[in-house]
Parts: structure tokens; sequence; C-alpha cells
């Protein structure tokens, strides 16, 4: 959460380390789009006896604010692009960080379907 960001208008180009001033700017940026993504739509529909209520379509909708969580992992891998130019890595130990890293991703995929698989035949 406290990650320095590069500053606009006044403080263009600058790195911005104050905790408040970070505090602030992710509170009208991604403070909102967090909330809504985090808000369990899925168990109103549940609960509401409603059966309007429960084929609201809207609903379905505030779930692609999740997808929109995921912006943040290509700004990071830009980070990450930007740091490997100033930080003189050893490019052998990042590629096979990077090979395991997608390893672990591919095997937890797996299991997710191995899982889904499971329960569609019980």
């Amino acid at each position: 959460f406290m990650v320095p960001y590069q500053g606009k208008g006044k403080e263009e180009g600058q790195w911005i380390y104050d905790a408040k001033k970070i505090a602030s700017n992710y509170m009208r940026g991604w403070f909102t789009i967090d909330i809504l993504s985090l808000l369990p739509f899925d168990l109103i529909g549940l609960v509401a006896t409603n059966p309007e209520v429960r084929k609201l379509k809207a609903v379905r909708v505030v779930r692609l604010f999740r997808l929109l969580k995921l912006f943040r992992v290509f700004r990071a891998k830009r980070i990450m692009a930007r740091w490997e130019t100033l930080i003189d890595f050893n490019y052998k130990l990042v590629s096979l960080l990077k090979f395991a890293c997608i390893m672990c991703a591919v095997a937890h995929w797996m299991s997710c379907v191995w899982m889904l698989a499971a329960n569609i035949n019980s």
C-alpha cells in the first residue's frame, strides 16, 4: 500500500515518499475499485428472498471491477522492467525465478481445473 509514486503537476517527475500523500493518492485512485471488488455480491444474491433481486444482472457487472485489479499486475511488470535497467541483475537468476513463478501459477491453475472437474463429477 505504501508504494511511492511519481508526482504530477508541481511535483512532476519526483518520487513521492510521504505516507499521507501516498494514502491520499490511493484514496483518489484505486480505493473505489478495491472496495467495490471486495463486496460480497454473491452472498447478497443468496440471502435475498426476492426472485427479482436474485436475477439482478447488474450485480454481475460489479464483478468486472475485480478484473481492473489486474491492471496493477501490469503496472508492477513495468516497474520491475524499470528496476532491471537501473540495477544490475544477474539475468540467469531472474529468468530462473520467472520460470519458477510461471510453473507455480500453472500448477495452481491446473489444480483449480482438477478441483472443478471433481466437483462437476460428484
